[in-house]
């Protein structure tokens, strides 16, 4: 499928596929670049919905807070059926199937209450991330913890029906704790941090209720009546076979809200 979208491309387009973006595991399967504008294409394939399996709704989230404000975000099913499905949760600029042109040069980012709410939220997202990556847990914690208003939103948000649904994850103290992972292969590490990075995400912004979770969600961090969860990982620096680029794990998980920990038993100390 990928192949038969960019065929079908602006013969001009930058166009780069599987992009290595540095804070996402999961990026848009297609970035385009076209008349000054921005495009990240998610491919919907037969089987799939928008807010399950790949496509969660946590997936868009993080795309949009780390892509430039002005992407446009496109969808683009294999059947006009899906289509219809993915346009009603609100989350991309335009949906179309697979036959239709991909990019006709009038797209445009909407005003939509998804697009809205992400406005706002970017700011406090980007400087948890900014907070996560520079201050280790133990010393973050002492600096911090203190000041911050309220409970944290994942803590208002979750419940035994949301609860992360992984080995490596745990709940402490109003936020994730995510366990060490040094004897994972490369492969499973990253399906490790995805998963967490993808589970902070829908804890901490609501995203079980959907566009109307994440608005309740700025509205408690507007009003200070709860903040955004600093989470811990234990994410290994460097991944085994991992040559290029070997801090992308946690760099990544750091863009979820996780702060590395000091030495493996910090994070659990700091957290029970």
């Amino acid at each position: 499928m990928v192949r038969a979208v960019v065929r079908r491309l602006p013969p001009r387009a930058t166009t780069v596929v599987y992009p290595d973006h540095p804070y996402l595991l999961q990026p848009p399967e297609i970035l385009v670049g076209h008349r000054g504008a921005m495009t990240a294409i998610f491919l919907l394939g037969d089987g799939e919905r928008l807010g399950t399996g790949r496509h969660v709704l946590a997936r868009y989230l993080l795309c949009r807070f780390a892509l430039p404000a002005h992407a446009v975000f496109l969808v683009i099913a294999t059947r006009p059926d899906l289509a219809e499905a993915a346009a009603d949760a609100e989350v991309a600029d335009k949906v179309v199937s697979a036959r239709a042109r991909p990019l006709t040069g009038s797209e445009e980012r909407l005003d939509s209450r998804w697009n809205v709410v992400i406005d706002e939220l970017r700011g406090v997202h980007l400087a948890r991330f900014a907070e996560a990556w520079a201050t280790p847990v133990r010393l973050r914690d002492e600096m911090v913890q203190r000041d911050r208003p309220g409970w944290s939103t994942l803590a208002m948000n979750i419940d035994d029906h949301h609860w992360p649904r992984s080995r490596h994850l745990d709940v402490s103290a109003g936020r994730l704790v995510l366990g060490r992972l040094e004897d994972r292969s490369a492969a499973q590490q990253w399906a490790a941090v995805s998963s967490a990075s993808l589970a902070a995400a829908r804890l901490d912004y609501g995203l079980e209720l959907g566009v109307n979770g994440l608005h309740r969600t700025a509205g408690l961090l507007r009003g200070r009546d709860a903040h955004l969860a600093n989470h811990v990982g234990l994410v290994p620096l460097r991944p085994p076979g991992r040559a290029f680029d070997p801090e992308k794990f946690m760099r990544a998980a750091a863009f979820a809200g996780f702060s590395p920990a000091l030495r493996p038993e910090t994070a659990f100390d700091n957290a029970l």
